[in-house]
């Protein structure tokens, strides 16, 4: 019942969405940096990639060093995707490493904009 409302609302709106007036631009930036946290793996590592390929920019991506291996194994599957198209394979870069080194990435001259996304837990 709660579905078929908002379905209502939403198609029977006469109003632009509040998005309408936005736009796009196309700027490549170069270098871009993720730090992606744990949990939803895939999901937060191929996001920031998928944004850096199609804005035109090359990505380094920092994963949590307790997703080292599906992160590895995700890249792996991105790069033979890119080979696949012709592309070069090295324009996406993972960084595995402890959160105390990841201050190199991030202060890194080429970067041109760093992206992040974390999970934080708070104990009751």
């Amino acid at each position: 019942m709660l579905l078929a409302h908002k379905v209502s609302t939403v198609s029977h709106s006469k109003s632009p969405p509040s998005w309408a007036d936005n736009q796009v631009h196309y700027e490549p930036l170069g270098l871009v940096a993720a730090l992606v946290s744990w949990n939803y793996s895939f999901h937060n590592l191929i996001s920031p990639i998928l944004a850096a390929l199609f804005a035109g920019n090359t990505i380094v991506v920092k994963c949590s060093e307790q997703v080292a291996w599906s992160s590895t194994w995700y890249i792996g599957g991105i790069k033979a995707c890119l080979r696949a198209c012709g592309m070069d394979e090295e324009i996406v870069q993972l960084v595995i490493c402890l959160p105390d080194l990841a201050e190199t990435v991030t202060k890194h001259e080429l970067v041109r904009h760093i992206t992040c996304e974390f999970t934080i837990i708070r104990e009751a």
